[in-house]
């Protein structure tokens, strides 16, 4: 399968301290590619640069057959999303218009949002389930429901490829479960997903491949269930766990999750 995004021998730096180094990685589209990796490993960073915000110090990152340091901002955003961890609005812009600014890369320059955008842009809120917001001020609504509204903004860019960091943090359980499934949706509908996350059960029910990242660099990449062991994320995250095997009602097949040791639990509440 041809991928759409390709990373060769990717590396950065701040001055003289390299945030990571000698990354190779290639996404085909529809799948879900999951970086898992403590704090400080490079994962934002790297997202950073495969959309184009930073730029290499060595290697190249593609898309398709561009080479993404050759493509203009506005190029690079009708071929990739980014949904950052945290936002916040200067402005009360409304909810519909904040999501209907994903729309800007497939507009003129200064040319104002037609019908078929705000619609796209109503779309994109029905999806995440966010729709009865559009006319509320975006900074009078909860993190959680900022979060979504970032989603809803990048699915109206209508991207090849969305790169997502930590897309459930701040978020309840059934806003996680909400963000996790329509991200399976959008991999069905062919558009490539890079995410981070730092729960490992995600990454095992909901990726198709999982690169393990520590010190600024990929230790694995591969399907979750190879790459992913109790000394593995032991590896990664320096705490003990413990890998447990339990039935799924769903498909009456078996699924993995992961545990803490019980002794870091009971240190942890101490």
């Amino acid at each position: 399968m041809t991928a759409i995004v390709s990373l060769k021998d990717a590396a950065f730096s701040y001055g003289e301290t390299e945030i990571f180094g000698g990354i190779s990685l290639d996404v085909s589209a529809g799948e879900i590619v999951c970086i898992l990796g403590a704090n400080g490993c490079g994962k934002t960073t790297l997202l950073r640069c495969i959309n184009s915000s930073l730029r290499l110090k060595k290697g190249k990152i593609y898309v398709g057959e561009d080479d993404i340091a050759t493509l203009s901002v506005d190029k690079v955003a009708l071929k990739i999303g980014f949904v950052f961890q945290e936002h916040s609005a200067p402005f009360p812009f409304s909810v519909l218009e904040v999501v209907r600014m994903g729309r800007a890369p497939h507009m003129k320059i200064l040319a104002t949002p037609s019908k078929k955008d705000t619609a796209i842009a109503e779309e994109s809120l029905a999806l995440v389930g966010m729709l009865h917001l559009k006319n509320k001020p975006y900074t009078q609504i909860s993190g959680g429901e900022r979060q979504l509204i970032l989603i809803a903004r990048t699915l109206a860019q209508n991207p090849e490829v969305i790169l997502m960091d930590e897309p459930t943090s701040h978020l309840d359980f059934r806003n996680q479960t909400i963000i996790l499934q329509m991200i399976c949706k959008l991999a069905e509908k062919g558009i490539a997903v890079i995410m981070t996350s730092h729960l490992p059960d995600h990454a095992l029910l909901y990726s198709s491949r999982v690169a393990l990242m520590k010190d600024g660099g990929f230790l694995a990449v591969g399907k979750p269930d190879e790459v992913m062991t109790e000394e593995s994320l032991k590896n990664i995250y320096g705490i003990e766990v413990k890998m447990v095997t339990v039935n799924d009602p769903n498909s009456h097949g078996t699924i993995k999750i992961v545990l803490p040791m019980k002794e870091l639990t009971n240190h942890n509440k101490n």
